[in-house]
This record gives structure tokens, sequence and C-alpha cells, in this order.
């Protein structure tokens, strides 16, 4: 059975799902002259991975943090347009206001979430809070000043 190899491409790049897969194709599905996005190689082989609406060799389908290889069963999450493991994902934290990861020396718990030191700030004018006083309007932290507006 002969597959649309860009149509297929663009199903996957309209999911809006957060959590995706990695799709492993065969000799059928994929066309000769791509190149790997991983390593720029032409993908010459009877199998190709599609992930992230770009084509890759399946042995260059890999987690971002621990390297393992995101065979055609593998679920991972897209952070900064790389693929993470669910494992790795599940086991990093991240600030609430950035989504970035966080480091164990910089990170304070406010509001029953995890915050970088530095963006835990009034969600009006960004400015650290003074003597760490805050007041809490629809989930967000205001300082004195903007939680009267």
């Amino acid at each position: 059975m002969q597959i649309n190899f860009d149509k297929k491409k663009e199903k996957i790049a309209k999911r809006k799902t957060e959590i995706a897969a990695s799709t492993i194709m065969t000799d059928d599905e994929c066309n000769d002259g791509e190149s790997c996005a991983k390593c720029n190689y032409e993908i010459s082989s009877s199998a190709a991975a599609l992930m992230l609406n770009n084509v890759y060799h399946p042995e260059h389908v890999l987690c971002s943090k621990c390297e393992k290889c995101l065979d055609g069963f593998s679920m991972f999450v897209k952070k900064n347009n790389e693929p993470i493991c669910l494992l790795c994902h599940k086991s990093t934290s991240v600030c609430k206001a950035c989504n970035l990861a966080l480091d164990d020396d910089d990170v304070i718990f406010e509001m029953g979430e995890k915050w970088h030191r530095s963006c835990f700030v009034c969600a009006a004018c960004k400015q650290p809070f003074m003597n760490f006083v805050y007041f809490i309007q629809n989930c967000k932290p205001y300082c004195l000043k903007h939680s009267q507006n």
C-alpha cells in the first residue's frame, strides 16, 4: 500500500496534543531522497522514522535527555521542539511560570507550585514581592499595588 509521505507529515503536524509518538515507516511508505533531520544524510534504508514533522533514520530518534531510542511504540513529550521520553518528562520538575526545568538550588514552593526564584513575581508588573508578601487573584500572584485593581 502506497502512503503519500507529505500527507502523513501534514497529519502529524496538525496534532494538537503535547504527547506524541514516533512513526516507523516501511519501504513502501518512504520517499527516496529524504534526508535525516539529525545527520542530514539521505535515508536509503528500508525504514525511516517520522517524528515532530521531520524524517529521521530510526536509530536517530532519541530522547533529548537520556538518549533512549524512541521506537515506533514509544510515547514522548515535545519540549522546546525536542522529544523527551515520558520517564524523563515525569522526573523533571518545571517552573510554573516559564515551564523550564528547575535547578534544586533555585527553586521555591509557593501557591502549591514550584517556581524559579526569579519567576515568582507579580503577574501585572513582573516585579519581585516586597518582603515576600503577595496576594492571589485568579490563581496568579500579585503585589499589593496590583491586587487592588
